[in-house]
């Protein structure tokens, strides 16, 4: 919700936050296989970014390129700032 939130104040329509947990791509906190409802998507992210354990994956969402980039940087950033 807070990386959401914080996407949304840059003028994002959201973000989506993805957790690489023991192999996977999960949406915290309860860790749900993203790959069962989007194999083909998880499938090129990672082959994309290559994660690692516990690497997160922020996908922002806008009307433009650059609102979507603003957003995931704010949601990353939020991430950060609760540490």
């Amino acid at each position: 919700m807070e990386q959401r939130d914080a996407a949304l104040m840059t003028g994002a329509k959201g973000a989506t936050t993805l957790l690489f947990k023991e192999g996977k791509l999960v949406f915290p906190p309860e860790n749900r296989d993203v790959a069962q409802d989007f194999p083909k998507v998880v499938k090129r992210i990672v082959d994309s970014l290559k994660p690692k354990e516990n690497d997160v994956v922020i996908i922002g969402s806008a009307d433009t390129l650059e609102k979507a980039e603003y957003g995931a940087l704010a949601a990353a950033l939020s991430l950060i700032d609760n540490d």
